[in-house]
């Protein structure tokens, strides 16, 4: 992956463990990083797009929507 590439869900998952030792932080705020974690993957789970021409299949995941996550609020503004 391209350093310039990197989202703050991929920061998460590299890093959060590592930070929560450090830092405790609070069970609502564990309860958001998990769901940034996972947030457009298959862990939420999703569909799948299919051509109908060639047969091309492209799987759209479902965001975990919290108004406050701009991954989220991007997608609900379009």
């Amino acid at each position: 992956m391209s350093e310039a590439h990197i989202a703050v869900a991929d920061i998460f998952c590299r890093y959060a463990d590592q930070y929560c030792q450090q830092f405790p932080i609070s069970p609502e705020q564990f309860k958001v990083l998990n769901l940034i974690k996972v947030c457009r993957t298959a862990a939420l789970g999703g569909h799948l797009h299919r051509c109908d021409q060639c047969g091309y299949e492209n799987p759209a995941y479902h965001a975990f929507r919290n108004r406050h996550w701009p991954k989220c609020h991007t997608v609900r503004a379009e």
